[in-house]
């Protein structure tokens, strides 16, 4: 497979990935978000409803107060990714100086 090609076809960066043995999975979650953040023009954000969309806003706003974490992935993007569990990302929480703020949510 041409990724180059694929990836020049389909106007974004092309990552190989392997389910099984999760291979390529962290630079598939870096290409999200570097595509996320160069997308200029309409971003469009799908609500969950009241009571998720407090949840979310609680835990984002936990996030907002590590400003390296919060620099380095959009703050909704790591609320709802922590919410639904995200092993990737709840690591990365838990790295964090506000680890506990920020999964209090989920325990």
């Amino acid at each position: 497979m041409d990724i180059d090609a694929l990836s020049r076809i389909l106007g974004v960066r092309v990552v190989p990935t392997v389910a099984t043995t999760k291979e390529g999975i962290k630079d598939l979650l870096e290409a999200i978000v570097e595509t996320a953040r160069e997308r200029k023009g309409r971003r469009v954000v799908i609500r969950y409803g009241k009571a998720a969309e407090e949840l979310i806003s609680r835990v984002e706003k936990a996030i907002l107060k590590d400003k390296e974490l919060s620099s380095k992935y959009p703050t909704r993007w790591l609320a709802i990714k922590i919410l639904e569990g995200d092993e990737e990302v709840l690591k990365e929480a838990e790295r964090s100086p506000y680890r506990d703020e920020i999964l209090e949510v989920i325990r």
